[in-house]
């Protein structure tokens, strides 16, 4: 297989579990869909960032890779994983975007107090 370099860029932040579980779950996805999809005939990096803005939790996950067919929706995909991220997305009462630009970016923002739990 290709080599695929992963690149951390967390800030410490307490979470509920109702946060960290659906977070877990997103970056497994996204990063397991990457290595898998984004890297078939080179290497890459696949960077995972998680900060805090304006009181805002943002997660990011984004490789340089060949990047999403243009217009895909994960709300439709064909994809479960790509569905799973999306309603994972919805669970937390984010907003999910994804931008496809020399690679792929998924990214999550959302309101810490406003996650059940």
């Amino acid at each position: 297989g290709q080599m695929v370099r992963p690149e951390l860029s967390i800030e410490p932040e307490a979470m509920s579990l109702d946060c960290a579980i659906p977070c877990g779950l997103i970056v497994t996805e996204l990063v397991a869909n990457a290595v898998e999809h984004a890297f078939p005939e080179r290497g890459g990096s696949v960077a995972v960032s998680f900060r805090t803005e304006n009181g805002r939790h943002r997660l990011s996950v984004v490789d340089d890779g060949v990047g999403m067919p243009p217009g895909i929706d994960p709300e439709r995909s064909e994809s479960l994983g790509l569905r799973l991220v999306a309603a994972l997305a919805r669970q937390l009462g984010g907003e999910l975007e994804l931008v496809v630009d020399q690679g792929t970016e998924f990214s999550i923002s959302y309101d810490p107090r406003g996650v059940a739990g």
